[in-house]
C-alpha cells in the first residue's frame, strides 16, 4: 500500500483527465496505494465522486461522449468507493470519477 502514484493532467475540458500510471496494479483487487490520500493529492473534488472502472478500450467512447455506455443514458453500476470500483473492469482500465450531481 506504499508505493508512490503520481498523475500527470492530460487535459482540463471538458473534463480534467490524468493519466496515472499503476505499477502492480493488475495483480490486486485494492489499488496498490492509498486511494484516499491520492485523490485528495489529485484533486480534492475527486474525493466526493462515484466511481466506475471500465477497460482500456471504452476510452475513445469516454472521451466522444463522457461515458462508457451506448447509448449514453443505459444504466451504469457506480461505487462510492474508489477501491470498491478499482475491481471491476479489465487491465489496462480506465477509472472514471462521476460528479454525484449529474448522476441520477
Amino acid at each position: 500500500m506504499g508505493a508512490t502514484i503520481s498523475a500527470t493532467k492530460l487535459m482540463d475540458k471538458p473534463v480534467p483527465v490524468w493519466i496515472v500510471p499503476v505499477p502492480d496494479g493488475k495483480s490486486s483487487m485494492s489499488p496498490p496505494f492509498n486511494d484516499v490520500e491520492f485523490l485528495l493529492t489529485v484533486d480534492p473534488f475527486l474525493s466526493r465522486c462515484q466511481y466506475r472502472a471500465v477497460s482500456w478500450e471504452r476510452l475513445q467512447n469516454i472521451l466522444e461522449t463522457g461515458i462508457d455506455v451506448i447509448p449514453t443514458d443505459s444504466p451504469i453500476y457506480v461505487s462510492n468507493y474508489f477501491d470498491k470500483a478499482w475491481e471491476y473492469g479489465e487491465w489496462p482500465k480506465v477509472m472514471m470519477a462521476l460528479d454525484p450531481t449529474k448522476l441520477q
